[in-house]
């Protein structure tokens, strides 16, 4: 008797949308074959309840699977259904965690070619390959990340202890390299790549095939422990970051706002998928407990439509206008040459016009922040005066009604002041240490 690889055919059906896309009619005749002890109508619901993400009903039937085929005496079978049904359950588990995030827009491209549609500021860092960067034959698909000043590398290789694809590190010294050193924290059994720190240097995230993962390769965040030997355990970074597929890359353009992830979900086997989205500055997530939310959670977890995402449409109108700002800078950089970024006077005979002009490793973190600062200062000071010239022509009702508000908006701008001026001090002696003229 030629026995049925039960494990294969649910597979295939999971895959196959096709055959997952059952009418009403369909899925209440295999509900009754599978009453009747028929395994594959069985396969044929716990696919169908998986895809379209019902993943309670999709465990149920995989479980009777179980039931039925170890019935049967197929252990083998039944143990490749129950690493399925395992998958189902990790799904289920991670969906709480599912993170507020808005999409707000994606592009399909050729896997090959995907980094050069991340139109990320290069003050952010540079991604490339380890082949390309080194000039070196490579054929592992090593990446490495180049902080903004270029002063610190971060790199996949492939590690000839563990056999596995791992992370260094490396600074610049002259005209090279200081000698590279793992990064110690983080896992040894699972290739780990596409790095990416963030501009301040605080946060690293990675690209890793662990077992421990929703999918294929997940996104995972982590940061340097306290005492500067290592990396804190890695946090995956959950839905809608990861999903069942794999994901490879993520970035924060922490200049313009904006956040770029590299799936393949959905997506042919030489496509990847860039999702944009915006970062978060406190991650919040979906209240389980709640019904809408729940409903909300699942949907956003899935991410079959960015629109699924949109908590805020303003915020999302605003950031596809930074987006489309970035895409039109990226194509004028190509025959312009750069503009002056800012104005920052050191002293008399030193005044920077761009980010790479500073000297001091310390001054990136800080630059960032004075120019975050100073925006802001400059939007408050325009509310500010707006409230004023409203409150100048408001009755006495009114402006009794708005003195307190205006009060405390001015409190705040004066406080902004004291802070730019505060930053920029520091600032400035920071920069003269580095350039040896601090007195």
């Amino acid at each position: 008797m030629k026995v049925i690889k039960y494990f294969f055919l649910a597979v295939a059906m999971l895959m196959t949308s096709g055959v997952c896309a059952q009418t009403a009619a369909q899925v209440n005749l295999l509900k009754k074959q599978a009453l009747k002890g028929n395994i594959q109508a069985c396969a044929k619901l716990a696919a169908y309840y998986r895809q379209n993400w019902m993943l309670d009903d999709a465990e149920t039937y995989y479980t009777k699977q179980i039931i039925l085929l170890n019935k049967k005496k197929l252990s083998n079978d039944a143990m490749a259904v129950a690493r399925l049904r395992e998958q189902v359950r990790k799904l289920r588990d991670n969906l709480p965690n599912t993170s507020k995030v808005q999409f707000i827009d994606s592009i399909v491209v050729d896997k090959q070619a995907f980094l050069s549609e991340i139109k990320m500021d290069k003050e952010n860092g540079t991604i490339d390959s380890y082949q390309h960067f080194f000039n070196v034959a490579d054929s592992t698909g090593a990446m490495i990340f180049l902080n903004g000043f270029g002063t610190k590398l971060t790199y996949s290789y492939r590690n000839a202890e563990t056999g596995h694809l791992q992370l260094f590190t490396c600074d610049k010294k002259g005209d090279g390299w200081t000698e590279s050193h793992i990064c110690r924290g983080l896992q040894e059994d699972c290739d780990i790549n596409y790095p990416f720190v963030n501009s301040e240097g605080t946060k690293m995230y990675f690209s890793a095939n662990s077992r421990d993962g929703i999918g294929g390769y997940d996104i995972y965040m982590t940061r340097e422990n306290g005492d500067g030997t290592g990396f804190v355990e890695p946090a995956n970074l959950g839905y809608p970051f990861n999903s069942e597929f794999n994901e490879y890359l993520y970035v924060e353009d922490d200049i313009n706002q904006l956040g770029w992830l590299v799936s393949d979900r959905y997506q042919p086997e030489d496509k990847v998928c860039i999702y944009i989205f915006i970062p978060e500055g406190l991650r919040t997530s979906y209240d389980y407990n709640d019904p809408d939310e729940r409903k909300m959670c699942q949907k956003v977890a899935m991410l079959t439509s960015i629109k699924d995402t949109w908590t805020d449409k303003d915020a999302v109108d605003e950031a596809l206008e930074r987006l489309e700002f970035v895409r039109n800078q990226s194509e004028a950089a190509k025959n312009v040459a750069p503009k002056k970024e800012f104005t920052f006077v050191v002293d008399d005979d030193h005044v920077y016009y761009y980010l790479a002009d500073f000297k001091s490793p310390s001054a990136y973190t800080s630059v960032n922040n004075w120019l975050a600062r100073k925006k802001y200062l400059e939007e408050m000071n325009a509310k500010l005066e707006q409230q004023r010239l409203v409150f100048a022509s408001a009755s006495m009702a009114e402006k009794q009604r708005m003195a307190n508000s205006l009060y405390q908006l001015e409190e705040q701008v004066f406080e902004l002041e004291d802070m730019v001026k505060q930053i920029e001090k520091n600032l400035r002696k920071e920069e003269l240490s580095a350039l040896g003229l601090l007195r």
